[in-house]
């Protein structure tokens, strides 16, 4: 049997790029922040590279680990910009 594949929002590249930036700013390996944030490891890899839409409460556990705010996550950081699907751009 064929396996389907699910429709990623372009936006999670976005999101992931967002994880990343913050990670790297606070100084934490994925592993670290994985493990702070109660995210098992792969499914955070994952996260970042943008290869699986994120919920709610897994970006709020993130935004704990990285003690900031779930909006600041949301919100276009210049060198993340880039990754934001045209339609997410303009708002």
């Amino acid at each position: 049997m064929a396996r389907v594949q699910k429709q990623v929002h372009p936006c999670s590249g976005f999101v992931g790029a967002q994880v990343r930036f913050f990670r790297q700013k606070k100084g934490m390996t994925q592993s670290e922040l994985s493990r702070c944030a109660g995210i098992k490891y792969r499914h955070y890899q994952e996260i970042e590279a943008g290869r699986v839409d994120i919920k709610i409460r897994t970006l709020g556990a993130i935004a704990v680990a990285l003690e900031i705010t779930p909006q600041r996550l949301l919100t276009p950081h210049p060198e993340t910009r880039k990754f934001l699907c045209s339609h997410c751009s303009n708002l």
